[in-house]
């Protein structure tokens, strides 16, 4: 499965972000707060943060229906 696009939104500190994913079709986008993580705490094409107090970085894979991922 291949992740096509990352839409990232740049907010100020304090701010919450809404950040999107476009895959191919029939896959799941899951998301990680590390990329070691094995279980995602998020699935869908977007995903809103919470208020960001400082700079934070997302991992997301794409998952087949097949059960392959993707790189994050």
């Amino acid at each position: 499965p291949r992740i096509l696009e990352v839409i990232e939104e740049t907010v100020c500190f304090g701010d919450p972000a809404k950040l999107r994913v476009t895959a191919e079709p029939g896959v799941i986008i899951n998301w990680y707060f590390n990329q070691s993580d094995t279980e995602p705490f998020h699935s869908g094409n977007a995903y809103v943060t919470p208020p960001l107090p400082f700079q934070t970085t997302y991992y997301v894979a794409a998952e087949s229906d097949q059960g392959c991922f993707s790189q994050r």
